[in-house]
């Protein structure tokens, strides 16, 4: 005799052996649970059980007859499709019928019971192509589409029959837009390749400075594209024209030519759109030399210079196996040529654009990828300071009894020095904790010592510079001081400004004022994100005051010498 807890166990177990063989019996014959009617299956509502009853009733009918290999007109063709269709398999209720250009119509089919549906597809599927398919009293499938009810020889009314598989709409949606946005890719690239008389070989981070700079100066940008680490960015301008215009800039913003990496002199009209693994490039290349070996009489050196680097080898290797006569042509130095080739890689049609021209070198000329260095200065940030004042035209006040000039975070010193000796301010006030170099304190005005280093907080050093300024008389000139300039890094961007107007609280700053500030973003990871940032602090310079802000003259740079999450703002205090 079981105890009761046994015969409880005893009981459970039976249950669970009898749910076993109740959910494989129902698995191995395609019987539902609930209501014990056949579940038809087919590869769509295997491959996506989120399929409604719609989509196993829809096929998809491939390789219908066009209009034209027969006396067909559209109409018939539906009609006849709908017609064999369902005296085959069984009642429809849609037929909806696409007419391609590059390829031969399709339709999709609903039938109005999904087994109609599953019959079709496996008529089909059991045997692709074949002709000995039995279905419908020994119709075949293939032999009962080339033929019409008179029983003559006909172009098969369709080719094939498949279930239809239901496109996620995002998955849709996603391939337009690659779609959309390769198109916009090759658009893009194929105005720089037919509109650019330069090419500039910039680096990546520094590529939205340059255009913004060029375009400042009225040199017309045609473009940008990406290509790993570096960008290509097109220019139209008069020939030599851009090369003169660098070489104007160096002594002023040196830092410009370091952006610039390499630059390519093309001509639009020599644009060659290779596809595929034609050669069209390399020949045009053979062609340029050619020309060029006719219509010179003189000794002539041709370098490359070409982008990716790679291909002047390839180049080379091209002119070995097909043109050895033009191989002593080539040289790497003392040139009297340069055969500029760009290679454009687009997304469209596995294409490339290629971009080339041939220069004639000259004296004048300056190696455009030259590194320029700078040993006087202290530290990098002093570009900063010296590029600024270049790119805003900064007017000099009455500077008849010398210019008085605070730096807060002036250490080590390059800011302070640039004003000393470039700006050749009277007084200047270091506001750093720590150490200035050595050097700085070696420039004197008259028998006074410029620099003063006050080793404390900018808040606490503002009492402090208006009782040093009294004592020198300074207090009695508006506004005290003529230069307020900061690279400190701070903890909010807001601080930068809070610090400049607590100067102009106290009166240290005022009227007329010259300010150059470092924003630093400590927030967000986007040049967008970036800018909007330093937005917000120029538009609260703007709205605070008069109607007109505390500022005038503001401009807002993004310098060369600025990291990619810093921007400078300059201006005047009203």
């Amino acid at each position: 005799m079981l105890t009761p807890s046994r015969q409880f166990t005893f009981l459970v177990r039976i249950v669970a052996l009898l749910i076993f063989f109740f959910t494989a019996i129902t698995v191995t014959t395609g019987f539902s649970v609930k209501s014990s009617v056949p579940v038809v299956t087919c590869s769509s509502t295997a491959n996506n059980n989120n399929h409604d009853i719609k989509n196993e009733r829809r096929v998809f009918v491939g390789g219908l007859r066009q209009v034209g290999e027969e006396d067909d007109k559209e109409a018939d063709v539906e009609t006849k499709l709908q017609l064999d269709l369902e005296r085959r398999y069984g009642p429809i209720s849609n037929v909806f019928v696409l007419r391609k250009t590059s390829a031969k119509p399709y339709a999709f089919v609903d039938f109005v019971h999904a087994a109609s549906a599953q019959q079709a597809i496996q008529a089909y599927s059991s045997s692709p192509g074949a002709t000995d398919v039995n279905i419908n009293n020994n119709n075949n499938a293939t032999d009962a589409n080339n033929k019409d009810e008179g029983g003559q020889e006909n172009f098969p009314l369709y080719r094939e029959i498949k279930a239809a598989k239901t496109i996620v709409p995002h998955k849709r949606i996603k391939s337009l837009q690659r779609k959309t946005l390769t198109q916009s890719d090759f658009n893009t690239k194929h105005e720089i390749a037919t509109s650019s008389t330069t090419l500039l070989h910039v680096q990546k981070s520094h590529v939205h400075r340059v255009m913004s700079f060029l375009e400042f100066h009225n040199i017309k940008v045609t473009g940008h594209y990406v290509c790993g680490g570096v960008a290509i960015v097109g220019v139209q301008e008069e020939e030599d024209g851009l090369q003169s215009f660098l070489q104007k800039l160096e002594p002023r913003i040196p830092i410009f030519q370091c952006a610039i990496q390499k630059m390519y002199n093309v001509n639009p009209t020599q644009m060659v759109l290779e596809e595929g693994e034609e050669e069209t490039a390399y020949q045009k290349v053979a062609q340029l030399l050619k020309k060029l070996k006719e219509n010179t009489t003189t000794t002539t050196r041709v370098r490359f210079n070409t982008f990716p680097s790679s291909i002047a080898q390839e180049l080379i290797s091209y002119l070995e196996h097909n043109y050895p006569q033009l191989l002593h042509l080539l040289a790497p130095t003392s040139c009297t040529h340069i055969l500029h080739a760009v290679k454009i890689p687009t997304t469209l049609r596995n294409s490339h654009l290629w971009c080339m021209g041939m220069d004639q070198v000259t004296t004048a000329a300056s190696d455009s990828s030259q590194k320029i260095e700078n040993n006087n200065l202290i530290c990098r940030a002093q570009s900063k300071l010296q590029e600024a004042y270049a790119r805003y035209n900064y007017a000099l006040p009455d500077a008849t009894n010398g210019l008085i000039a605070v730096d807060c975070g002036a250490a080590p010193g390059g800011w302070t020095q640039f004003l000393a000796m470039t700006v050749q301010c009277k007084r200047i006030y270091s506001i750093d904790p720590g150490e200035l170099d050595p050097i700085i304190f070696n420039t004197h005005h008259g028998d006074e010592r410029v620099v003063q280093h006050l080793q404390i907080k900018v808040e606490d050093a503002m009492s402090e510079i208006l009782q040093l300024e009294k004592e020198c008389g300074g207090n009695q000139k508006s506004p005290m001081v003529d230069i307020w300039v900061s690279d400190m890094c701070l903890h909010q961007m807001s601080e930068q400004v809070d610090l400049m107007l607590q100067a102009k609280e106290v009166g240290i700053i005022g009227e007329g004022t010259f300010f150059v500030l470092t924003l630093k973003c400590n927030m967000g990871h986007s040049r967008e994100a970036f800018d909007e940032q330093v937005a917000t602090q120029c538009d609260r310079l703007l709205s605070l005051g008069n109607s007109g802000g505390v500022v005038r003259d503001l401009q807002t740079i993004h310098l060369f010498s600025n990291r990619g999450g810093e921007r400078t703002i300059l201006g005047y205090l009203t």
